[in-house]
């Protein structure tokens, strides 16, 4: 099992006064964040995403049963549609987790573009999901 504990900022800038920032401080302790589409590619779990604290922040953490190493889970916040958007997140790698990153334009699991910051390799990738 790992764990994998993030803190997402999101800024979407649908026009450049209309800006949204997503952040976790509302959701329910415990519970999958509201707003969040749970997915999964190439066997991996996509459940055990929760919300959870850590000192006086909520972080969203995903403790997923242990998946092949080219698997991911993703959460994908689906609660608005954007033209531009800034995206920043914080991540923290507990346990077995060592690869975190960023999905955007996804239609589903097997086709979207991705970065992903792998600790273990220490490399930093983007990739077109087809």
């Amino acid at each position: 099992m790992w764990l994998l504990a993030l803190s997402v900022f999101l800024q979407a800038a649908v026009v450049a006064q209309n800006v949204v920032l997503r952040t976790f401080d509302e959701d329910k302790i415990g519970a999958p964040p509201a707003g969040f589409a749970l997915a999964a590619g190439r066997d991996a779990a996509s459940d055990g995403w929760t919300v959870k604290r850590e000192g006086t922040a909520r972080v969203l953490v995903h403790e997923g049963r242990q998946s092949p190493a080219d698997s991911f889970a993703v959460a994908i916040f689906s609660a608005f549609q954007y033209q531009d958007v800034q995206v920043s997140v914080r991540f923290k790698a507990i346990g077995g987790g060592r690869t975190a990153g960023l999905v955007w334009k996804y239609q589903d699991p097997m086709n979207h573009y991705s970065a992903q910051l792998d600790l273990a390799e220490q490399e930093l990738a983007v990739y077109r999901v087809v």
